[in-house]
């Protein structure tokens, strides 16, 4: 009888955390400006953005603010370079550095900027769309 029970209860345990699990996981479908790979499929323009990198025909780089203006260049605090120090960062960690690229190559008028990686998954975009290889 105890062999029994011991077997219906891992059983009803098993039911019980599928069941928890599917329901968290139904929380993560329909959920609207999400693809269903998780990925945001659009943004919304007016009121998450914060700033901009703005990359002009010549492969320029701006960096804009929410108002569209062009952000001052900084200096990481300690660092001898010829702009000012960047604000609000004292007393304060390093907890994570993102690095991309912008690749132009001969023969395309694609730049191609990356590596960007969300949930295992590494990818890049090409600008501008449509661009010819």
């Amino acid at each position: 009888m105890t062999r029994y029970r011991t077997k219906a209860a891992r059983t009803a345990l098993r039911l019980l955390g599928t069941a928890a699990t599917l329901t968290m996981l139904a929380g993560c479908f329909g959920k609207e400006g999400y693809g269903p790979d998780g990925y945001r499929t659009k943004m919304d323009m007016s009121g998450d953005v914060i700033g901009a990198i703005v990359i002009d025909k010549n492969g320029e780089i701006a960096v804009v603010g929410a108002d569209k203006q062009e952000l001052p260049r900084c200096s990481l605090p300690g660092e001898d370079g010829k702009y000012r120090t960047c604000g609000k960062l004292e007393n304060t960690r390093v907890s994570g550095i993102s690095s991309y690229s912008m690749v132009r190559h001969t023969g395309s008028t694609c730049y191609t900027i990356g590596p960007f990686g969300h949930g295992g998954n590494i990818y890049y975009y090409q600008i501008p769309f449509g661009c010819t290889p």
